[in-house]
């Protein structure tokens, strides 16, 4: 009975020696006879004959010896020169094919010595064996194959002939190639994707993180510098840059990629692990930004597209071809603050009006001013002083207290001598500046002195010499005084006047009931008075504890909140999270979604810009056992992920992610609402659940046409989420959308590289 083995079909070169045992006369008539029909065959398919090529069969003859000698039928050889049919070819010199198949099989026990009208049974055995198996018919009417060869060999001891067809194609050799064994790359065991299984889908994605920048030069960009390293962590680990030509793959011709077993275009020089880690111009610690490649300049004005060579161990791991996927951000929803208005409280008709701030200039370690502002000006409606005075942290604990408290004091003698006040109206704060140096500190990412005492810190701050510190200890010295004058308002005065005249004079005279119903007024009327930024309004402001839920409603009303004094107040409050109401706390956390998140969509943070916003951690603590609205608690998460995002922290990514998309997705109500949720789920490289949410909804036809493509790109991309049927199934059906898929197509056009999507490609496009 014959036997046939299944047909292999490989994308490049193999190799084999010729040896026959049947006279000279009855290999010729039978590889004649074979050759024949199968080439009948194809022309009744209406494809070109195969024609006869001496490299081809070199690797037949090889294989069927094999076969005979060992009385075996497989493709696989023991010598690994010559394991696979590919390896056969290139062993025989045929590395200019671009594509190799391979057909075996035994014949049924043969009478020797052989007629003219037995080898033509045999012909025709051999070839209804191939004809009823799909895997060999396929290679046999196969149209990519242009050029294919016998040859048969004899087992003597059962009289059976063993017979091997392997096909080709030559390939195209891409000019202006940078090297001549392409850098000496080799093959790895395919096996060595395994190692990215639990991250599949980051791995995938660097194909989508190169730019090529005015077609002069090659760019990676990438988020996550830790799974950056992870990829990338063996010294011969590495990257290469494989420019794919539109010419290549256009329609109206085969598509012509390069006959190498290692690239397809042009190949750019590897850059290994320590290079591409030298290269890194971030400037964001967590950021991965490489120039890979400076593109030939007679490459320049073509359309071209970079695939990556992904290198482990030195060896072509995998080869990532870029495919643009729609990603988006949510927005912050609209989250109203909880107001605290006391009841049985009203505004009075008078108060403090205006405040006037005075500097005192002091020199370090002298407790004189250098000069005293002139107080001949001020009026004589005084309602009372507030003096502030602060050293910097350099100098030791009982010199700071003396000066502080000296200088403050000088001050006081002044104006009171000079406007002749009672001294019951004067205020004096004085105390060294730690909580500005706490702030200087962490904008600088000094972490080792954060965790340290405050005496230790005036010690070892001068390991970093690096630091502007003279300059920001002059900053830390702050000596003021605030005269505040009060009046009587005239009648009808403007609602937001009187409030805000309520609101100073509340401040100093310690009323948080009328200073709260002044601040819900002036929330209610979309009004932040200027003056709460200024000494002493603002220090109380920060930290009154009574006050912190109306504030925090105020400040969400800034313009541009992201500013040092807002932070400093959010600083001040997380510090003594146990004596904040639940609506106080809520508030907090709507103010730092609004001065976070913004700032956080800047995809390359520098540090120092990262250092300014508040870790997620400490605010987090204050969430803790607490029930807030679920506006206020998405916008954290949406500011959270950002965050976390930033420093490539995955294990809280994935808590914010869970949270935001739980919240969306039962917000879903329109196909708008669901393309911006798998938007979200592809900017966090979550294809897999993108897939899963419209996969049922194409089949039921109930997609539009952005989400429709949003699939197709997914699925083209993440192979691991989709078959090749559903996938082709998808794409087919967007070319309803005749410009947007043609569109699509063309800009990643190596899509292409698929026959039965070029097909339909040009059909519908037409170039």
């Amino acid at each position: 009975m014959i036997k046939i083995l299944f047909p292999i079909l490989v994308g490049l070169f193999l190799s084999t020696q010729a040896y026959s045992q049947l006279t000279s006369e009855n290999y010729w008539q039978l590889k004649s006879e074979l050759a024949g029909l199968i080439n009948k065959l194809r022309a009744e398919k209406q494809l070109k004959p195969l024609a006869f090529d001496y490299t081809l069969e070199q690797a037949a003859v090889m294989h069927s010896e094999f076969m005979a000698l060992n009385r075996v039928l497989q493709h696989e050889e023991v010598d690994p020169k010559k394991l696979s049919p590919r390896a056969r070819v290139n062993f025989c010199g045929g590395r200019d094919f671009e594509i190799v198949g391979e057909n075996v099989v035994q014949s049924s026990t043969q009478t020797f010595p052989l007629v003219k009208e037995s080898i033509s049974k045999l012909a025709k055995e051999l070839f209804e064996a191939w004809k009823k198996s799909p895997g060999h018919y396929a290679n046999m009417i196969n149209k990519s194959y242009e050029l294919a060869d016998l040859a048969f060999s004899v087992d003597q001891t059962n009289n059976i002939v063993y017979a091997t067809h392997v096909f080709g194609k030559k390939g195209t050799v891409i000019p202006n190639q940078l090297s001549k064994n392409g850098f000496g790359l080799k093959l790895a065991d395919p096996k060595c994707a395994d190692k990215f299984e639990s991250y599949l889908n980051l791995v995938y994605n660097l194909g989508n993180c190169i730019t090529i920048l005015n077609n002069r030069e090659v760019w990676l960009e990438v988020s996550d510098k830790q799974m950056f390293n992870t990829i990338f962590s063996n010294p011969k680990d590495g990257l290469a840059i494989d420019l794919i030509d539109w010419n290549q793959l256009k329609c109206g011709k085969e598509n012509e990629l390069d006959m190498s077993p290692i690239y397809d275009g042009v190949l750019m020089k590897p850059m290994y692990r320590d290079e591409l880690s030298k290269a890194n111009i971030a400037e964001s610690d967590y950021r991965v930004i490489i120039k890979l490649a400076d593109i030939p300049v007679e490459m320049q004005t073509s359309k071209l597209e970079p695939s990556i060579l992904l290198l482990k161990d030195g060896n072509v791991c995998m080869y990532l071809t870029p495919l643009e996927q729609e990603k988006g951000q949510y927005k912050l929803v609209p989250a109203k603050p909880k107001l605290l208005d006391p009841e049985n409280t009203t505004l009075e008709p008078h108060g403090i009006v205006k405040s006037v701030t005075l500097d005192y200039d002091f020199a370090p370690r002298d407790s004189v001013p250098k000069s005293y502002p002139d107080l001949s000006a001020i009026g004589k409606k005084v309602h009372s002083v507030y003096i502030q005075s602060y050293s910097s942290v350099d100098g030791d604990s009982l010199s700071n207290a003396y000066y502080h408290y000296m200088r403050a004091k000088k001050i006081k003698e002044h104006i009171k001598n000079k406007l002749r006040l009672s001294e019951s109206i004067i205020q004096m704060d004085y105390q060294e500046n730690w909580e500005l140096m706490d702030y200087q500190m962490r904008y600088y990412l000094l972490d080792d002195l954060l965790e340290m005492k405050h005496n230790e810190i005036r010690i070892k701050y001068k390991n970093h010499p690096e630091i502007p510190w003279q300059k920001l200890f002059s900053k830390q010295r702050r000596s003021c005084a605030t005269i505040n004058f009060e009046a009587d308002l005239a009648p009808g005065t403007p609602l937001n006047v009187l409030a805000e005249t309520n609101l100073r004079t509340a401040l100093i005279n310690k009323d948080w009931n009328l200073a709260n119903k002044a601040m819900a007024i002036l929330y209610k009327n979309g009004k932040v008075p200027g003056f709460i930024f200024e000494i002493p309004f603002y220090d109380i402001l920060k930290d009154t504890p009574e006050l912190t839920q109306n504030v925090a409603a105020l400040f969400t009303l800034l313009p541009e909140p992201n500013r040092q004094e807002v932070n400093l107040f959010l600083m001040a409050c997380l510090k003594r999270t146990p004596t904040l109401t639940n609506d106080a706390r809520e508030n907090l956390l709507i103010l730092y979604a609004l001065i976070s998140f913004e700032k956080l969509q800047i995809w390359d943070l520098p540090a120092q810009q990262l250092a300014k916003i508040i870790e997620p951690k400490k605010v987090h603590a204050m969430t803790q056992n607490r029930t807030f609205s679920p506006e206020a608690t998405v916008n954290m998460h949406l500011t959270f992920i950002n965050y976390f995002g930033q420093i490539n922290d995955s294990k809280n990514i994935s808590k914010s992610f869970d949270y935001i998309a739980d919240y969306f997705e039962k917000k879903v109500l329109s196909q708008d609402d669901n393309v911006k949720l798998v938007r979200f789920f592809n900017n966090w490289s979550m294809y897999h659940l993108t897939i899963e949410r419209l996969k049922p909804l194409f089949k039921e036809k109930k997609l539009n046409k952005e989400a429709l493509f949003i699939l197709a790109k997914a699925c083209a991309f993440y192979k691991a989420g989709s078959d090749e049927s559903f996938t082709f199934e998808v794409i087919k059906s967007t070319v309803v959308y005749k410009k947007e898929f043609c569109g699509w197509i063309y800009s990643n056009f190596q899509l292409l590289r698929n026959e039965e999507l070029k097909k339909l490609y040009c059909k519908t496009c037409g170039s």
